[in-house]
């Protein structure tokens, strides 16, 4: 190893620890407290190494859960209250959630099934059905993640479309638009919703529950999303009567396909029995208690606050019939 490979971040770790260093003394010149200092030190190693990657990003996301308890920054107890606090469990889920979505390919089926049932032989009702999959998919995953899972299906109806030209940008805009529009109707949708929680819950004391939260974002999702598709529509996209190759029939034989894509896979199978398990997590506690002493009004509580597991539960139960 010569010494300019000791001087490249990307490849060794001691220009980020040069610069640390650099750092932390001029903080205690500065006469900042050692608190801070040790926050800002760790706070731009994480920095320069995300960025310059000459260590794995997760192994760097873990150097705040290793220094802070040593040097007295936070106690054991506030690392581990932080790590498993209940919104970034609600996080992972959305994130295993997509990855499952992905590996069994069922984002495929509805993205085309949404577009066959709007009508996908007119540019228009194309537009209108893509940026529909994207709401409705990134409500429950990461926009971000919806969008890359939706790209590559937009990408190959283009493909077929002999006005690709001028149906890409309205397309490929309208999808970006309703990912993150569609984003705003769960907590999960996206990452803010959850910060904004939290913050929220530390500052007044009050909790928003999943379904409250749905109560306020999806109106707006529903008011967003015609308006984004109308602009893009109206605005954007050109008028072009009919798309003479990206028709129903293009459209269903790429819906048969990823349904045999489906059926062949094995794992398949298992993506509903896991979100039936999950949702009867969620739901334990509500059906321990009506089992013991059922009401009504019991009842009515339990829809309210759980609806996303009833939803997901009646999903997955469909789902398990279907690919069995």
């Amino acid at each position: 190893m010569n010494s300019m490979t000791y001087l490249d971040p990307r490849k060794t770790i001691w220009p980020g620890l040069l610069t640390a260093a650099m750092l932390a003394w001029l903080m205690q010149s500065a006469g900042q407290p050692p608190s801070i200092t040790i926050t800002a030190v760790v706070a731009w190693l994480c920095m320069v190494w995300w960025i310059f990657e000459p260590i794995p990003i997760p192994v760097t996301s873990l150097l705040p859960m290793a220094v802070f308890p040593v040097t007295g920054v936070l106690t054991a107890e506030q690392v581990g209250a932080s790590v498993g606090s209940p919104l970034i469990i609600l996080l992972m889920g959305g994130f295993l959630l997509s990855r499952g979505m992905e590996s069994t390919g069922a984002h495929h089926r509805v993205a085309l099934t949404v577009v066959n049932l709007v009508g996908g032989q007119r540019p228009h009702r194309l537009v209108l059905g893509f940026m529909l999959a994207g709401a409705l998919l990134s409500m429950w995953i990461s926009n971000t993640a919806s969008a890359l899972m939706l790209m590559p299906v937009a990408l190959a109806v283009l493909a077929s479309c002999s006005d690709r030209d001028q149906l890409a940008a309205p397309l490929l805009l309208g999808l970006a638009w309703s990912c993150s529009i569609g984003g705003l109707g769960t907590p999960i949708g996206t990452p803010p919703n959850l910060i904004f929680m939290q913050v929220y819950a530390e500052n007044t004391g009050q909790t928003i529950s999943f379904g409250k939260w749905m109560s306020w974002g999806v109106p707006v999702v529903a008011l967003l999303l015609p308006l984004a598709w109308w602009w893009v529509a109206g605005r954007v996209l050109p008028s072009l009567p009919h798309c003479s190759r990206c028709g129903n029939h293009r459209v269903t034989n790429k819906t048969s396909d990823s349904r045999r894509y489906l059926l062949q896979r094995r794992s398949a199978r298992w993506f509903p029995l896991l979100l039936m398990v999950l949702a009867f997590g969620d739901l334990r506690t509500e059906i321990i208690l009506l089992a013991d002493h059922f009401t009504v009004t019991g009842l009515s509580y339990a829809i309210r606050d759980h609806q996303l597991a009833i939803v997901v539960l009646l999903s997955s139960v469909s789902l398990w019939r279907r690919y069995r």
